[in-house]
């Protein structure tokens, strides 16, 4: 079997290999774009007869990451690139393998090439499998397709591979290659890509998180499909529906399911929880739908020959809209429903003092991060000018003057503020808040605020000031302890 296997090898190499070269270009921009270094990762593999050989894959880490943690890899793994993680999930990765086989390193079908972090556990049966050219499908690529999935979370995972997940690998591998033939090896090839992209995506996780937001979706698209067939052939140019209208509506009414499906899935787009919805989701949701209308177009063109590039634009303002209906809404009502019912228990209420992005953050930890006995008043302004604006959502309720009064209406008992809120100012507020019995908080007191305070200003301080003499290592130490005796 060996020249006809070796021929098989080359040749399906060649032709994929050429087939395939704008998704290369592709997803090598796509590495270079989002993570800078190398478009390859290459790495040392045991090959046949114990050898070893470099085996190529493209990056999924970080170029600078080394061999810094783990020698397998585990779901949702920190260490991957965004890139990384579609690479990661399709299984695309593995493509420049493909030189590999060509130059006689790997064959399409054969056990998995091992790390030499593992070479240790080839002794007693498992060197047999060392008798075999390492390959790129085989029966554990099968059966193993999500293995990093299988670690569990309570188990350090290199220790559950060389105890579990090797031992099985090495039966299953014995097993298949004693017996293996050239048409059983054809049978893994076909076997192999088809279960690589049927698993690309996890269909019973994806469904159970985000099923009914996946049925809204393709509602909204199938309606704002519907609007802008409506809109093009029965308003703008008061047509008669004919024959090839309904055709093409037909076409793109079978269609669009489909890709929605597909691609929202493979986007990730019911990654988060609705009630965390965010700008980042918003974008991704964005960018989802317009690959969804992309390839819409590109498939009805292929099949009606003929769609408006408006109408499309159309279609995709109009989902974009109703998607972002039910999870705006529901992200609201997450946060505010909660309130509503708190607004008549014993609890602590805060006001914040200073509109700033550190001031912010604090409004936003009060408002969401706590689920019992914080509540989240306002913010307190030292400019007029913000005076009854809502910033990012957030109220500015008055001035130090109008202290009293929203004292009054709020009823507070806490008093936050950061070092963006004017010092005079800030004296001001502390001298009230000593006669009404109010606990106020400047958070320059806290230690580990401070230092972060003085770290950034001398970031800031360096940037601005090129030229200047550096400073001491130990300056931010220093600074810190002159502030400590300040307070003190």
């Amino acid at each position: 079997m060996g020249l006809q296997k070796r021929t098989f090898d080359v040749g399906l190499a060649l032709v994929l290999g050429l087939a395939l070269l704008p998704v290369f270009g592709l997803i090598a921009l796509a590495i270079k774009i989002t993570s800078p270094g190398p478009v390859l990762f290459r790495q040392e593999r045991l090959g046949r007869g114990g050898s070893t050989f470099l085996m190529n894959k493209f990056r999924k880490f970080p170029a600078d990451w080394g061999s810094q943690g783990l020698g397998v890899t585990t779901q949702f793994d920190s260490r991957m690139t965004k890139i990384g993680r579609l690479l990661e999930r399709t299984k695309l990765d593995e493509l420049p393998q493909l030189w590999n086989i060509l130059v006689g390193e790997m064959s399409f079908v054969g056990p998995r090439p091992e790390s030499l972090k593992f070479r240790h556990l080839f002794f007693g049966q498992a060197r047999e499998i060392l008798e075999y050219k390492p390959g790129l499908f085989g029966p554990n690529q099968v059966l193993y397709r999500n293995e990093s999935t299988m670690y569990p979370r309570d188990r350090d995972p290199e220790e559950y591979y060389e105890e579990v997940l090797f031992p099985a690998k090495i039966q299953n591998d014995i097993q298949y290659f004693r017996n293996a033939t050239f048409f059983s090896d054809i049978a893994f090839v076909i076997k192999g890509t088809l279960v690589v992209f049927g698993s690309a995506i996890v269909w019973r996780k994806s469904m159970r998180v985000g099923a009914l937001l996946l049925l809204w979706d393709i509602a909204a698209v199938l309606a704002a499909w519907s609007v802008a067939h409506w809109l093009k052939y029965s308003v703008v140019r008061q047509l008669v529906y004919s024959e090839k209208v309904l055709g093409i509506f037909k076409t793109g009414a079978f269609i669009l399911p489909l890709v929605v499906t597909l691609v929202f899935l493979l986007t990730r787009v019911y990654r988060h929880p609705v009630r965390y919805f965010s700008e980042t989701d918003v974008i991704r949701l964005a960018g989802a739908a317009c690959g969804v209308w992309m390839v819409a177009a590109i498939v009805i063109r292929l099949a009606e020959t003929s769609t408006s590039s408006l109408m499309i634009a159309v279609a995709y303002i109009i989902s974009v809209a109703i998607m972002l209906l039910p999870r705006v809404a529901y992200r609201q009502l997450h946060y505010k429903l909660p309130g509503m019912r708190k607004k008549h228990g014993n609890r602590s209420t805060v006001l914040v003092c200073g509109v700033s992005q550190k001031s912010l953050g604090l409004c936003n930890l009060l408002a969401t991060g706590f689920s019992n006995g914080v509540g989240y008043v306002g913010l307190l302004t030292d400019d007029s000018e913000q005076l009854a604006r809502e910033i990012y959502g957030f109220k500015v309720l008055g001035m130090v003057s109008d202290l009293d009064n929203m004292h009054a209406r709020y009823n507070f008992d806490q008093v936050w503020m950061t070092s963006n809120f004017d010092i005079a100012q800030r004296n001001k507020v502390q001298s009230w808040c000593l006669s009404r019995g109010v606990q106020s908080l400047n958070l320059e007191d806290l230690a580990g605020f401070r230092q972060l305070e003085i770290a950034s200003s001398a970031l800031n301080d360096k940037t601005k000031e090129v030229g200047s003499p550096p400073r001491h290592k130990n300056s931010a130490i220093e600074e810190t302890k002159r502030a400590d005796e300040v307070t003190a």
